[in-house]
């Protein structure tokens, strides 16, 4: 599936599940690498779930972030020298092939990969564990997120949080609005906990937005849900 100007894809399997562009990015990325075509890297996004990050660790491909955009993505794809970006959204840049995201060559790019391999979309799509995501938009109506004093104890270069990096997670904090007044404030990770030797729990941590206090203040005064 296509989006209305054909520069994302989205593809189904056999038996009905989604396969979105992270999904289909390490489709990509894993066969490349295998044939040794992958350039440098692979770039992802602020939205790009963690689940696939640790796939390319585990594969000891190198993987950056970019801020959401095509244009992001493939700055940060020729400041490293890579070949291949993209989008949870399906948004994927084949830099090989084209200047920017074509949905119909990703798709032809993963069709040569099912030919190749032999294997349907349900065998090869499910390469990694995607770690629970929650993504909402929050808008901003007293001025610009990152000039909030309190934004600033987290966000700023010498913050609590800024670039925090975890051995099962990551912090994320960009402005996300061009207007300025929207951004992001999220965590993605996961862990094992192991009890004895037959029992082991998987804990995940989504994605959280910040809003400020004053928006939090309207919601408990009108009795409307928090998220």
């Amino acid at each position: 599936a296509l989006d209305g100007d054909g520069d994302r894809l989205i593809m189904v399997d056999r038996h009905g599940d989604v396969v979105d562009g992270d999904e289909l990015l390490c489709i990509i990325a894993r066969h490349a690498h295998s044939r040794g075509t992958l350039g440098g890297g692979v770039v992802g996004t602020l939205m790009t779930n963690f689940g696939l990050e640790l796939a390319m660790q585990e594969l000891g491909i190198p993987f950056v972030r970019a801020k959401v955009g095509d244009r992001y993505v493939m700055a940060r794809m020729r400041e490293g020298g890579f070949n291949l970006g993209g989008e949870q959204s399906g948004h994927i840049i084949l830099s090989d092939l084209s200047t920017t995201g074509d949905g119909l060559l990703a798709a032809l790019q993963v069709l040569a990969v099912l030919k190749e391999s032999d294997k349907p979309m349900s065998a090869l799509a499910r390469q990694f564990d995607p770690v629970p995501q929650k993504l909402e938009n929050v808008r901003f109506s007293g001025g610009k997120p990152l000039e909030d004093e309190q934004v600033k104890i987290v966000e700023s270069s010498d913050g609590l949080l800024r670039n925090l990096n975890l051995n099962f997670g990551q912090w994320i904090f960009e402005e996300i609005s061009s207007r300025g007044d929207g951004a992001i404030f999220a965590f993605q990770g996961h862990t094992a906990m192991a009890f004895g030797e037959s029992v082991t729990m998987n804990l995940g941590v989504g994605d959280f937005q910040y809003q400020k206090p004053s928006a939090i203040a309207t919601k408990i005064n009108s009795n409307e849900e928090l998220t």
